[in-house]
């Protein structure tokens, strides 16, 4: 009995420690609205010309709205998608992930011609979609109002995808719950994608996170070091020198600045906003700058913006270049200045529209992420006018009420840039001035968490369709992501300790658990059963206690 009880224990304590391992596009409403009109753009830019007539059909799922309120029953429709040309029996199921802008017919067959596409058909795979809460078509609420806003976000999204993840499987494949997921994202979906993996391993098998910013952070001064960087010095310093006359200007005659920059009189009130706008476009061109291709009007934007400012002789001069650029950006996106407003209507309205996307991710922004732009203490590009406070007040205007990210919080759920996770690939470009915010060096916890990091290429670079001129690193970098994932796709979904072995055995992640791993913990079972038996014939002999209730609940004295 004693040593039956001895290994019971240590069965009993492995156990515990087994069960607790177990279950162990630029800031704001440009980010997503930058990304939005990227892929609206890159539909029409792809290495095999338009997509086909035959768009891709919408479909709806019954959704919980609150899923962490017991005694909210509502329920509401979630778009999704379902691309199964190349399926066959058994083939892995990749789940592409929605986030700050809507996923429409169009914009998922871009999906499909890219790297999810790909996947799907050269593994006989099912790719599907879910459009995130609160955008495109899939809003649980009548307005976007700020009360209504509670609802939105990460960890509502995941939950989300966590019940769409089983209606998927279970009607789409061969019903089996085990099926083997691939999660995929790019930027705050790929965020979503890494945070998919942690919070629930169980569901998905393996997460592509490209351009994932995965630390929260309300200063987020680093965006504009990292877009200096990617311009190089010369071009830098004439964009410091333009923004240090256009803030003179705008103190001068804001009105006639507007003009001069092609915007209407009555586009911008707020001078900042204004002065956000313009370092909003540059950015746009750094973190977009190689995936457009040479039939597009904005190819090489960023190269030739930085060619013009630089050669321009004087501040006036660089000014008129910062200028053409603007405006060469808004004719070929078929944009207006008021359109870059963060201040506009766009922020404050709260009418539902499918294309509007703003409002929601400047409330994720305010609430949850923070990643405010904000001037660096030293040689910003942007005006020094961008701060924390500037954006707080923001959000407070926009809002109605203050507000203040809890990222926190946030890094402490998820892990920030240093998550314990498992089977999960990194990958950014080097360009790209999220990547600061991403994971792109090895996990010390988690041999099979991948990173990769393309030199020079641009925002997700890697989810785009392939074509002819893609630099030899972002061939090798797809082709590196394609025999992770697919690995992770083939392997049954059992996850062990994300840091491998301990105590001498060496051990990995590799999601398999050794045989004799097994034995032990079998001898341990039948050990403890049998302790337990003996005892209990042993307590049958002993009497009652006096205290003791006869009955089923009967207790022995101690």
């Amino acid at each position: 009995v004693l040593i039956g009880i001895s290994v019971a224990s240590h069965f009993v304590m492995s156990l515990r420690s087994i069960l607790v391992l177990l279950v162990a596009f630029s800031y704001a409403s440009a980010a997503g609205r930058k990304r939005d009109l990227f892929e609206r753009l890159a539909v029409h830019h792809t290495a095999g010309g338009p997509p086909s007539n035959a768009l891709p059909t919408e479909r709806y799922f019954t959704q919980t709205t609150a899923h962490f309120d017991d005694q909210d029953t509502r329920t509401f429709q979630q778009r999704y998608y379902v691309y199964a040309d190349s399926y066959k029996p058994d083939g892995p199921v990749y789940l592409y992930i929605g986030g700050e802008s809507q996923i429409s017919p169009e914009s998922f067959q871009g999906t499909i011609d890219g790297e999810p596409g790909d996947l799907a058909r050269q593994h006989g795979g099912l790719l599907a979609a879910a459009e995130h809460r609160f955008y495109g078509k899939s809003v649980p609420v009548a307005d976007l109002s700020t009360p209504n806003l509670a609802l939105l976000s990460s960890e509502e999204a995941l939950a989300d995808l966590a019940a769409f993840r089983e209606y998927l499987v279970h009607n789409y494949t061969k019903g089996s719950s085990s099926s083997r997921v691939i999660s995929i994202g790019g930027s705050y979906p790929g965020a979503l994608s890494a945070w998919f993996r942690v919070k629930y391993p169980h569901l998905v098998s393996g997460s592509l996170a490209s351009s994932a910013p995965v630390l929260a952070k309300m200063d987020f001064y680093e965006y504009d070091q990292s877009v200096a960087t990617a311009v190089g010095d010369a071009c830098a310093s004439a964009i410091r020198n333009a923004t240090a006359e256009i803030e003179h200007l705008v103190d001068t005659n804001f009105t006639t600045t507007l003009t001069r920059f092609g915007c209407k009189s009555d586009s911008y009130k707020n001078t900042t906003a204004f002065l956000y706008m313009l370092a909003d476009s540059v950015s746009f061109a750094v973190q977009y700058n190689t995936k457009f291709k040479p039939d597009s009007p904005l190819y090489r934007l960023r190269d030739r913006f930085c060619e013009n400012i630089t050669a321009a002789a004087t501040p006036e001069d660089k000014v008129n270049e910062y200028a053409k650029f603007l405006q060469e950006l808004n004719s070929a996106t078929n944009q207006s200045c008021a359109d870059w407003n963060m201040l506009g209507t766009s922020m404050t309205s709260t009418a539902l529209n499918p294309a509007s996307m703003q409002r929601q991710w400047y409330y994720q922004s305010c609430t949850q992420f923070g990643f405010f732009q904000t001037a660096p203490a030293k040689d910003s590009l942007r005006s020094s006018r961008i701060d924390v406070a500037w954006h707080l007040k923001a959000c407070e205007q926009i809002f109605g009420k203050a507000l203040q990210p809890r990222t926190a919080f946030t890094n402490t759920y998820y892990g920030g840039n240093q998550p314990v996770t498992t089977k999960t690939v990194f990958v950014n470009g080097g360009d790209d001035p999220w990547h600061v915010l991403s994971v792109t060096s090895p996990l010390a916890c988690c041999s099979s968490v991948k990173t990769i990091v393309i030199p020079q290429a641009s925002h997700c670079s890697d989810l785009y369709p392939p074509s002819p001129s893609d630099s030899p690193a972002l061939v090798a970098a797809r082709a590196g992501i394609d025999a992770d994932v697919n690995a992770w796709a083939g392997e049954s979904n059992v996850f062990p300790s994300p840091g491998g072995g301990g105590g001498g055995g060496g051990g990995d992640d590799s999601g398999t658990v050794p045989s004799w791993s097994l034995a032990l913990i079998a001898i341990g079972a039948f050990a403890a059963g049998a302790a337990i038996y003996a005892l209990a014939q042993h307590r049958k002999s002993m009497p009652l206690s006096k205290s003791s209730n006869v009955g089923p609940y009967a207790t022995f004295d101690t």
